[in-house]
């Protein structure tokens, strides 16, 4: 599985939710997935990067059988 996690203001009109990384982590590891990627970024688009947007990219890879 691949997500990645907005950082930052919430654009006008939104709605947004502020989650840290670690707890997703902590979240994925309960179901039996394991990170393999955890990287954080600025934004590419120059407006966002200028706002303080970052982007946190995970991925994880399932190595228990969560209902084991």
């Amino acid at each position: 599985m691949i997500m990645t996690i907005r950082h930052g203001p919430v654009p006008p009109g939104r709605v947004m939710f502020e989650v840290a990384p670690e707890e997703t982590i902590e979240l994925a590891r309960m179901q039996g997935l394991t990170p393999i990627v955890n990287v954080r970024s600025e934004s590419t688009q120059e407006l966002n990067r200028a706002a303080g947007v970052t982007w946190t990219t995970l991925a994880f890879l399932r190595t228990t059988d969560p209902s084991a």
